[in-house]
């Protein structure tokens, strides 16, 4: 069924029923469709939103389902507040603004903010907190650390490369759990991180320092983009970052 609404958007589109938006003198594009979530993009104008809710009554009518106005939201940009008032009224949908969070990954409309990263630190920390009343040692600390604290950080460092800072909070985080067993409390570790970091033939422990995972997230998102000019994304950021 969603690809059947992808289909109707996009037969709009190529009809000019649709304006869509155009990034960096991109073809225009009016939807994107991640997982079982309708990203919809368009031009702000009344007419543009018109064209949207005959669409979305058109889909709801062919497929017998109905969209679900309360988990639907819309967000303006640069635009004067009769237009918005008209817009958000003909959609039905309640008006929300940048920033927020899409599939666990910040969105914001500047540079992402320290803000953007104390949500993994303090998921991290909480993790820690709820194995508090155990009694672990080293063997059982390795294995919760490799097994679940340096997998959490891995899908935001797919989406954003993590600076300095955060990298050094993780760092400590992990470096005290393995030799303590809990975030409050401090022990003395007793082999240096960057041994512990290295293969377990060569003497260390088989852990994986996070700005080598950040690095490697970060190889991968640039190896989807040279080797996928097909996607959309990457034909964006080809014109963005790359032009021709």
């Amino acid at each position: 069924m969603a690809e059947g609404l992808g289909r109707l958007i996009q037969a709009n589109l190529h009809d000019s029923k649709l304006k869509g938006l155009s990034f960096h003198e991109s073809p225009p594009m009016a939807y994107q469709q991640f997982v079982d979530d309708n990203l919809l993009f368009g031009h702000p104008s009344v007419h543009e939103a018109r064209s949207i809710k005959r669409i979305l009554k058109t889909f709801s009518e062919a497929s017998g389902t109905t969209i679900n106005l309360e988990k639907s939201q819309i967000y303006f940009f640069n635009m004067d507040v009769v237009t918005k008032r008209n817009i958000a009224r003909i959609l039905g949908f309640s008006t929300s603004s940048l920033p927020t969070k899409y599939l666990g990954a910040p969105l914001t409309d500047s540079a992402i903010k320290h803000s953007s990263w104390h949500h993994l630190l303090d998921k991290l920390e909480r993790k820690i907190s709820s194995w508090t009343f155990r009694t672990l040692n080293l063997p059982s600390c390795l294995t919760l650390l490799k097994s679940v604290l340096q997998a959490m950080p891995i899908y935001l460092f797919s989406i954003l490369a993590a600076p300095k800072w955060v990298l050094k909070c993780i760092r400590k985080i992990h470096r005290t759990f393995l030799w303590a067993g809990d975030n409050n409390h401090r022990k003395w570790p007793l082999v240096k991180w960057s041994t512990t970091c290295q293969p377990k033939r060569e003497g260390g422990l088989g852990l994986r320092d996070p700005e080598t995972s950040n690095e490697i997230m970060s190889a991968k998102i640039w190896w989807g983009w040279i080797s996928r000019n097909a996607s959309q994304w990457s034909k964006l950021w080809n014109l963005k970052y790359a032009p021709c």
